[in-house]
């Protein structure tokens, strides 16, 4: 894990363990495939909606990506 994003995990769930913290940033982030400020970001805008909840904020990243999936198949193809 990136150091920006092991010290935004810490700011913004400070009562998370860290043996959560992989589970937080695989399941509730763009993590790997983004680091740095946008994982931060995206660590502290699931603190706010779930309320440190890790639960809730796998589940609310889970409906996130069926609504990006939705709008995608919902757009005309272009061959």
């Amino acid at each position: 894990m990136c150091q920006q994003c092991v010290d935004a995990v810490r700011k913004h769930w400070p009562d998370l363990p860290e043996d959560q913290y992989g589970e937080l940033l695989w399941g509730a982030t763009a993590f790997p495939f983004a680091c740095g400020e946008e994982t931060a970001n995206q660590v502290a805008e699931m603190a706010e909606r779930s309320g440190q909840d890790l639960g809730l904020a796998l589940a609310l990243a889970d409906e996130d990506t069926d609504r990006a999936m939705k709008a995608l198949d919902a757009q005309p193809d272009k061959v």
